[in-house]
């Protein structure tokens, strides 16, 4: 009778703490569906006075990485930019209000590389990202301080997070691009861009 009474009790107390997590795992997330209708919201309301990123609908968000911090979520994207046959990146910071996640802040822009720090707690985090232009560059090299950083790669976005113990948010970025063969293409990645945006 004792050894029932005990395995009742731990089956209890199982279920219990599983829904327990299960709970907090459902509120500290955010899906991707989510994530993109509140971008374009954001961005909608923003009015930008960029023509290419006015009436951006949802479906144009490609979602390349998701930060996860207690109340708080990085999100790095691309847009899809049909009418001129490419994709521009950018960075948003979500906050925790009343049980849902808002933008607190989003940034959008025709770099092809962009960097973006961001203090969480009592901690910095360094964030860079590359957009995979015209899907020509199988890998980014930034060279912060003489030291050479390697950006993760998904299909739309190059990416890399670094903790920053002093952030400097003066930082000289030199970023490096290559291709498939592991030829340097940075000029000429860079000299396309250009033209396409103007810059």
């Amino acid at each position: 009778m004792l050894k029932k009474i005990i395995i009742v009790t731990i089956v209890i107390v199982s279920l219990v703490l599983s829904f327990v997590i299960i709970n907090h795992n459902k509120h500290q997330s955010i899906t991707e569906n989510e994530l993109k209708n509140k971008l374009s919201i954001k961005l909608n309301q923003q009015k930008s006075a960029q023509p290419l990123l006015t009436d951006v609908s949802e479906d144009k968000f490609d979602i390349s990485k998701v930060f996860y911090y207690n109340n708080k979520i990085i999100t790095l994207f691309t847009i899809d930019i049909p009418v001129i046959n490419t994709k521009i990146g950018g960075s948003a910071e979500l906050t925790k209000e009343s049980g849902d996640f808002s933008v607190y802040a989003l940034g959008v822009g025709t770099n092809l590389s962009d960097s973006r720090f961001i203090v969480i707690g009592e901690k910095s985090y360094l964030y860079l990202y590359t957009v995979n232009f015209r899907s020509k560059i199988d890998k980014v090299i930034a060279v912060i301080n003489q030291k050479e950083y390697t950006l993760n790669k998904t299909e739309n976005l190059f990416f890399l997070c670094i903790d920053q113990s002093d952030p400097d948010n003066t930082l000289d970025i030199e970023w490096r691009y290559f291709d498939k063969a592991g030829l340097d293409i940075t000029k000429i990645i860079q000299t396309e861009h250009g033209k396409l945006f103007n810059l």
